[in-house]
């Protein structure tokens, strides 16, 4: 039994579940080697967790729950909580500037993409494209199990890179070594945690002597905060549903990318994919912190204008002139 707190539930500082070792906990997440690698945790309400404590079995707390005095209980209640406000409910209507429309369009990317078998089509010049062998993942990939939390937040993008997939699949960045440095999963990809390290770690793997990080992750859906970290992070991550894709992306395939056609090509086959355009500038731009070093706090409006130089020229530059306006090192800033 120990003290709430981060400890148990992110299997860090003094108190770690052992390997093979089954846990009560009230948290809300109980995956493999959250609290510990080899570790699993049985979740119950905190009532419950409790109610096990004193003979270390799980136990129902309703013998302990009906000896509460209600009426002592609410006054309680009435002391020590907020008094809710009126909750007023209201919808936004942002006025778009009309330069933006195209660029607004092109962040859908929900809809389903086209595919077409290309074999028999003069060969495809890939000499300009992403190109690199899949490794498959299924539904639901965390960031517990991308960069476990006992990693962070590390004291660079290299350092967590040597550190993923730690438990989840230890051969992952052996594997990225020999070319198998296109992630490829299922719905749900980043879920979990809302922690910039995870894709910070994709970005920190060894490919080479001087390379690093994986070169793309496509998946049939991301995890909200996470997918928004990836393009932040200067990860590419794709959105592509088309079920014909992930037959032939099985482990091992060649997929290539041709990112200004948006186009994936998978044994013969293309598909069309959506990339709005300010993913695209985070990405090719180095980041939200390299764009910002560059654009300052009008990045976004460069990210989304039809010619991003034109945001500088009309405030002057960034910080007064076309020129770095942050801290030489950038790396010390965490999101």
């Amino acid at each position: 039994i120990g003290a709430p707190g981060c400890s148990y539930c992110l299997g860090i500082a003094a108190d770690v579940a052992g390997d093979g070792e089954v846990w009560l906990s009230s948290q809300n997440r109980n995956f493999k080697n959250r609290m510990g690698p080899g570790s699993i945790a049985n979740l119950a309400s905190a009532a419950t967790v409790a109610a096990s404590s004193f003979n270390m079995r799980v136990t129902n707390p309703r013998e302990l729950l009906d000896m509460i005095d209600r009426e002592r209980f609410n006054r309680m209640l009435d002391i020590w909580m907020d008094k809710a406000e009126e909750i007023v409910i209201s919808e936004p209507n942002p006025v778009l500037e009309e330069t933006r429309g195209e660029t607004i369009a092109a962040r859908d990317t929900s809809a389903v993409s086209e595919s077409s078998n290309d074999g028999e089509q003069q060969p495809i010049d890939k000499s300009n494209m992403i190109t690199g062998k899949v490794q498959r993942f299924g539904d639901n990939v965390d960031t517990d199990a991308i960069i476990p939390a006992q990693f962070m937040p590390g004291v660079s993008d290299q350092d967590l890179g040597t550190h993923a997939f730690q438990y989840y699949r230890p051969e992952f960045r052996e594997k990225v070594a020999q070319g198998y440095d296109i992630i490829v999963a299922g719905i749900g990809f980043g879920s979990g945690s809302s922690r910039e390290e995870a894709p910070r770690a994709l970005n920190g793997v060894k490919r080479g002597p001087d390379e690093y990080g994986v070169k793309a992750v496509i998946a049939k859906s991301y995890a909200f905060i996470y997918q928004r970290n990836q393009a932040n992070q200067s990860l590419l991550g794709l959105v592509l549903k088309d079920e014909k894709f992930y037959e032939l992306a099985q482990e091992g395939a060649e997929v290539s990318i041709d990112l200004p056609g948006r186009k994936i090509y998978c044994a013969g086959h293309s598909f069309t994919f959506n990339l709005s355009t300010m993913e695209e500038r985070l990405i090719l731009g180095g980041g939200v912190i390299e764009m910002y070093s560059k654009y300052s706090n009008m990045l976004f409006r460069a990210a989304i204008a039809a010619d991003p130089e034109s945001v500088l020229k009309k405030a002057g530059g960034a910080c007064g002139k076309q020129a770095s306006c942050g801290d030489a090192d950038t790396q010390q800033l965490a999101w």
